[in-house]
């Protein structure tokens, strides 16, 4: 953070600009930003942002401004007025305080940052603050802006000095209430670190590194100059082994460099030289063919890959693909289109085909930013990075991508053959926020994919699992920008989702089912656990009215006709999270006439600035302590929303404050050393079959109240069949005891 000593009489209380309150049009970004970890951008004529309930004293003398502007029509020369910042009080077209002129700074970027001052008069008393940007006539944008200082001059106090920093750089960030660096003697300041994706919070230490506290947050009375250092560690997790069957791919390398394929940094497009390498191993019976460390990147165009193939990007080595130029392969050297005008087939594609690998620690450099801008323009189609068709055993490990034009992974295609056995592991995915459409990995079609270990921060879905998908499984992941992992929002036969051991750190959502009345059908199981959330905006979605939930009272929606394609959502878990500082607990939003069935909240603790609102479920129970904490407001507002059909009454949770109302009902899990299955889960008939490799002493099935509503002697058996005839549709608890004294809970579905 900015650090100035200002002597006995100055002081500077700096707000970062991506912190506004409101603000029309304008983009937040993390091109270079000088504090705060973001700044923001796309400034147009008249957008603004604003910062409630200001405080001004009679000792304010001026805003200094971080901006930064490249050169455009109306300001062709470094230097030139680019434009202007006005500084106004209670409303867009209120009261000017002052004018800042922002110059262009550099030819080449936006992120060449000037201070530019603006003198304000007199104001006191507490204000709504706007900066209204106004770019000269002939100039889109004004420029970038990272942060507004109003600087206070006031002869009679101490002034002391708050040195803050993150250890490493760029870490995280820290929030400071009031925010400043120079502070009147005795004043109170609360200090909260924030970790950036990929890290976690450690602890507080002062300038000689001693431990001050272990918590995020911390406050420091000024009675002295103070400083303080925010010490955060890479986020990391434990390493696991893939449940797919890998490919096995020879080991016997054909190097693209070498003077029989000719490939070259200097070439504007390697792609013959790649896919000739590609032909001759699968030729030979399969090999690795290496893309080698070179200090310059390869270029390439389409990439066709062969079956028992390994495409490995190597150490130092960065395979990019080329410009987008003017599109469509024009000027030469930029990448082409498929054969039709504004299309494009991915950087890497496979079809029907087997034990297939990309590796490697490499990255691949999706040089998107110039595809981003054209298809704002004109909606163009756009390259994604890999995509893999209809195939078996693929293996995606330890490479990084970053600024794919558009998706970066693919597994499958829509209305295609389906495919088997994937292992995405150890693989970074990095694109901005802003990118459209960066999703870091599509599912579609698919059966059998392990993502393990990764790290996904883009401008679209983290993840997306789309039809015709099942047993799908991710784990010790890390979500950073993006909208988390999602289901949909084409959902027909997508079942068996299971995320476990995830950091959700800035997604716009955390999990994100989404489904429309002609994009679903036969949607079941999905179980998520020991997940984290930080300043995630909407810790929990479920809709079956994708894209935009009705705006009309869901008392008014009348029920439509049940199709092949309505939404069925149904036996959905969430366990073992913890959800703070979101805007909202959650929006679970069914249909009048396909109820969302069976939604388990299990030790979920969520901490957000409104409430969760629930619509049209059935089989919705808090239990385990799960609460949610808001400061005002009602913590459910919900309409037919119930854990038994036809209560109206959701339990667990009191939906008034949140508290949990279910610590004394929920069913302890315990651990059992031995293994057991139950067949079938959900339960179709009238029974089931439960197998041990230890006697059972006892079997009790609770329902979601935890209301004891079958009890049944083992007789020492390792095989029971359990009549649950008498069951209605639902799910439920089923504790089993053994005659060892070990004993498991597991959930039970009665459909």
């Amino acid at each position: 953070m900015f650090v100035s000593a200002m002597g006995f009489s100055q002081t500077v209380q700096r707000i970062e600009a991506e912190n506004y309150s409101a603000f029309n049009g304008v983009a937040t970004e993390i091109n270079a930003a000088l504090s705060g970890g973001k700044n923001i951008g796309s400034c147009k004529n008249g957008y603004w942002v604003k910062f409630a309930g200001h405080i001004f004293s009679q000792f304010d003398t001026r805003f200094d401004i971080a901006a930064a502007s490249k050169t455009q029509t109306g300001s062709p020369t470094v230097g030139a007025l680019a434009g202007t910042v006005e500084i106004r009080i209670d409303a867009v077209g209120g009261t000017l305080i002052g004018t800042a002129n922002v110059n262009a700074t550099s030819t080449a970027n936006w992120t060449t940052y000037q201070i530019v001052s603006a003198a304000i008069s007199q104001t006191t008393g507490t204000h709504d603050l706007y900066f209204v940007f106004k770019p000269v006539t002939g100039n889109t944008y004004l420029g970038n802006f990272d942060y507004f200082e109003k600087v206070t001059s006031d002869p009679n106090v101490a002034i002391y000095t708050l040195t803050t920093s993150l250890s490493p750089a760029s870490s995280g960030t820290i929030a400071s209430s009031p925010s400043g660096t120079q502070f009147v003697d005795g004043a109170q300041i609360s200090l909260t670190a924030n970790p950036n994706f990929g890290y976690i919070f450690s602890k507080w230490v002062d300038e000689n590194g001693t431990l001050v506290s272990t918590n995020a947050t911390i406050g420091v009375t000024m009675t002295a100059n103070t400083t303080r250092v925010a010490q955060f560690l890479a986020e990391t997790f434990p390493d696991v082994a893939s449940t797919q069957i890998l490919p096995n791919i020879p080991s016997t390398q054909y190097v693209i460099t070498e003077a029989i394929y000719g490939g070259s940094t200097s070439n504007l497009d390697n792609a013959a030289a790649i896919n000739a390498a590609i032909n001759a191993a699968n030729a030979a019976g399969g090999g690795t063919v290496v893309i080698p460390a070179n200090a310059s990147p390869f270029l390439s165009g389409p990439i066709t890959m062969k079956s028992n193939v390994n495409l490995r990007i190597s150490a130092g080595a960065t395979l990019q693909l080329m410009p987008y130029g003017n599109g469509n392969g024009v000027p030469a050297g930029s990448y082409p289109n498929s054969g039709t005008a504004d299309s494009y087939t991915a950087l890497i594609y496979a079809e029907n085909l087997t034990n297939i690998a990309i590796s490697g620690t490499g990255t691949i450099e999706g040089n998107g930013s110039a595809w981003w801008t054209a298809f704002d323009a004109t909606g163009i189609g756009r390259p994604g990075i890999m995509r893999f068709k209809a195939c078996n055993k693929i293996s995606i490990t330890d490479i990084t991508i970053q600024n794919a034009p558009n998706v970066s992974i693919t597994m499958g295609k829509s209305g295609s053959g389906r495919g088997y056995n994937g292992t995405i592991k150890n693989v970074t995915v990095l694109a901005p926020e802003t990118a459209p459409n960066t999703d870091a990995l599509d599912v579609w079609y698919w059966d059998g994919l392990d993502v393990l270990n990764c790290k996904f921060s883009v401008g679209d879905d983290d993840v997306a699992v789309d039809a015709n998908s099942q047993n799908i499984k991710i784990k010790n992941c890390a979500f950073g920008e993006g909208h988390g992992v999602s289901v949909g929002s084409y959902t027909s036969n997508v079942n068996n989702v299971f995320v476990d051991n995830c950091s959700f750190n800035g997604t716009s959502n955390g999990f994100r089912l989404k489904s429309a009345i002609d994009r679903g059908g036969n949607e079941s199981t999905f179980y998520y656990s020991n997940v984290t959330m930080i300043n995630v905006s909407t810790p929990f979605a479920i809709t079956s009215w994708y894209p935009k939930e009705p705006t009309a009272a869901p008392s008014t929606l009348v029920p439509g006709t049940v199709t092949s394609t309505t939404p069925t959502w149904k036996n959905i878990t969430f366990k073992n999270i913890t959800v703070t500082n979101s805007a909202n607990a959650g929006m679970l939003y069914g249909l009048p006439e396909s109820f969302i069935t069976n939604v388990v909240f299990d030790n979920v603790k969520i901490t957000a600035a409104t409430g969760m609102t629930a619509n049209f479920l059935t089989g919705l129970v808090f239990q385990n302590c799960s609460s949610i904490t808001i400061p005002s407001g009602n913590a459910i507002t919900s309409y037919k929303a119930e854990t038994v059909s036809g209560s109206n009454i959701i339990n667990g949770i009191n939906t008034t404050s949140g508290v949990s109302t279910s610590c004394n009902l929920s069913v302890e899990d315990v651990t059992i050393a031995n293994s057991f299955s139950v067949y079938p889960n959900p339960v179709k008939g009238d029974n089931f079959t439960i197998n041990t490799d230890s006697d059972v002493e006892k079997i009790i099935i609770y329902n979601l109240s935890g209301a004891k509503v079958k009890e049944v002697n083992g007789n020492n058996s390792t095989q029971q069949i359990i009549d649950v005839k008498e069951f209605s549709a639902g799910c439920y608890l089923m504790q089993i005891m053994l005659n060892n004294g070990k004993m498991n809970t597991t959930k039970l579905i009665k459909e």
